[in-house]
Parts: C-alpha cells; sequence; structure tokens
C-alpha cells in the first residue's frame, strides 16, 4: 500500500546468506535522512580534524612528499607498465553521504533474530550486512540513488 506517509510504508527483507531470517524495514521521512547526512558529516568533520591535528606538527617538506607517493609513476620503462595492475573504474556508494547505523536505527522496525532491535545490536551487526540492510533501507527511502541513469531515464519519461 502506498501512502504520503513515509513511516506507513514498511517492507520486509531477507537476510542474504541467513535462512529463514527476516528483517522489517520502513521508509524514512526527510528528517531521518538528514539526520543520517549530518551524522555522516559530523564523523567525516572529526576525522579531518584528527589529521590536521596529526599533521599539524610536521615539516612541510615531508608532507609534500607523502603527497608524491600517491602519484602515478611517469616512467617511460616498459617494465614497469607491464606489471602495474588495472585499475576498476569507481562506482558510485549509495551510502556515500549517509551514516548506515543511524539508517539502521531509524529504519529496522523488526526482525526474526532474538537480540532485541537497538542501538547496542545493531553496532554488532558485520560490517558487509550492515551495509547491505543500510542500502536497503536507501533503496525503499530514496530509489532515484540507486537508479542507473537507464533507470533513471525511464522514470523521466514515465513522469
Amino acid at each position: 500500500m502506498t501512502s504520503i506517509f513515509a513511516n506507513r510504508i514498511t517492507q520486509t527483507v531477507a537476510v542474504p546468506g541467513m535462512d529463514g531470517q527476516t528483517i522489517t524495514i520502513r521508509k524514512l521521512a526527510p528528517r531521518h535522512l538528514e539526520a543520517s547526512a549530518t551524522e555522516a558529516q559530523r564523523k567525516g568533520l572529526a576525522v579531518s580534524r584528527a589529521m590536521a591535528d596529526q599533521l599539524a606538527g610536521f615539516d612541510v617538506g615531508v608532507l609534500r612528499d607523502l603527497r608524491s607517493l600517491g602519484e602515478p609513476k611517469t616512467s617511460t620503462d616498459d617494465a614497469d607498465k607491464d606489471d602495474a595492475a588495472p585499475v576498476a573504474p569507481a562506482t558510485a556508494n549509495p551510502l556515500d553521504g549517509y551514516d548506515a547505523l543511524t539508517l539502521i536505527e531509524k529504519g529496522v522496525t523488526e526482525w526474526t533474530f532474538s537480540e532485541p532491535i537497538g542501538r547496542e545490536s545493531f553496532e554488532e551487526i558485520d560490517a558487509d550486512t550492515r551495509d547491505w540492510l543500510a542500502t536497503e533501507i536507501l533503496r525503499l527511502s530514496r530509489p532515484s540513488l540507486l537508479q542507473s541513469a537507464d533507470e533513471a531515464e525511464q522514470a523521466q519519461k514515465n513522469g
């Protein structure tokens, strides 16, 4: 059933690799998506501040040398080129800009696991399952973020 009220839209998803285990998720309202984005930004800023604090005492020359370590080689030696592993193109991660734990906290309504639903249990979910679950909540809440270019174009045509 569709509704304009996000909290009334739910979906039960089967947990991959866990026969019989399901999780019921709900569509998130914009305020919950914003809370997740704000938490992701807060964590990103905390990492940036910690890095800045650690780099504050470094010699500028050392920093320049460290920066150059990530630059591609400009050697014309064919042996270097043959040893280079092919680099796969980066794929967009729908969770970029969102905090997975916040999505899960706001989006999980029921599950078949014996552990109680809550932050303590959510923090113990393994990383792959956490990312899968957060992505499923995002898929329900913001399906356009997970559409391919062709799907987005088709959705645009269908109005």
